[in-house]
């Protein structure tokens, strides 16, 4: 995720190692080393998979990428996201400072991390049409839009 750009792109590299610097000692180890590892095992296939890493491992890419971007004089007009994106876009409109978007994303994803195990579907219909087919186990976890919404079980 970002290798190429990591080993090539300065501003890039330089954003990746700020934000990871910044939260080492939340994560207790370098982030560096789940998103660019070197071999792709299934220990770190897992790793990369535990929402404690991968919320900030998005959240440091897609900011390192809008970094990229803007140095290249390409400036948003308006910014937007969904879910992590939510984050880098606040960050980005001044809502909050870097530090304390790293930190609130890093400790949600701890929290996130925490929640007992269960799965996701996306699914392309109205809630309505949904609603009748749930069970005991599962629940209408989002509505998107009049035609998407996630179904949830719980685990």
């Amino acid at each position: 995720m970002g290798k190429a750009l990591y080993e090539n792109e300065g501003v890039f590299r330089r954003a990746v190692d700020y934000c990871a610097e910044e939260i080492k000692e939340l994560l207790h180890l370098d982030i560096r080393d789940i998103i660019f590892q070197g071999l792709t095992t299934p220990e770190a296939e897992e790793k990369l998979k535990d929402t404690q890493y991968t919320q900030p491992a998005l959240f440091i890419i897609e900011y390192a990428l809008a970094q990229l971007r803007q140095s290249w004089s390409i400036k948003p007009t308006f910014v937007c996201g969904h879910s992590i994106g939510e984050f880098v876009a606040a960050h980005l409109a001044g809502v909050f400072s870097l530090q304390d978007a790293l930190r609130l994303i890093t400790l949600r994803g701890k929290l996130v991390s925490d929640l007992p195990g269960g799965s996701m579907l996306s699914i392309r219909t109205a809630a309505e049409e949904i609603m009748p087919l749930l069970t005991d186990d599962l629940s209408m976890a989002a509505i998107n839009s009049d035609n998407l919404c996630v179904v949830s079980d719980s685990g």
